[in-house]
C-alpha cells in the first residue's frame, strides 16, 4: 500500500499503529528498504512522496487490519 508520512505527527501515529504487528513491516523507496516500525528508519527515506509499505503475512485477517491502518494515511 502507499502511505503519506510527510509530517512528524502522521509518522509517529503510523509507527505506533504498525508496531503491534508481530509480522515484518517494510517501507520501500526505490532500492531502499527499511523497517516500517522504526521512526529512525523511516526518517532515512525521502518522505516528500508516499512510501510503499508491505507486511509479510499470509493471514488475511492481519492483512485486512493492516490495510485499514494504511487507509488513514493514503
Amino acid at each position: 500500500m502507499k502511505v503519506n508520512l510527510n509530517n512528524i505527527g502522521n509518522l509517529q501515529k503510523f509507527v505506533n499503529e504498525v508496531s503491534h504487528f508481530d509480522n515484518e513491516v517494510i517501507a520501500e523507496r526505490g532500492n531502499y528498504k527499511v523497517d516500517a516500525k522504526s521512526i529512525m528508519g523511516l526518517l532515512s527515506l525521502d518522505l516528500s512522496e508516499p512510501l510503499e509499505i508491505n507486511i509479510l503475512s499470509g493471514d488475511e485477517n492481519i492483512i485486512e487490519e493492516f490495510n485499514k491502518i494504511g487507509e488513514k494515511y493514503a
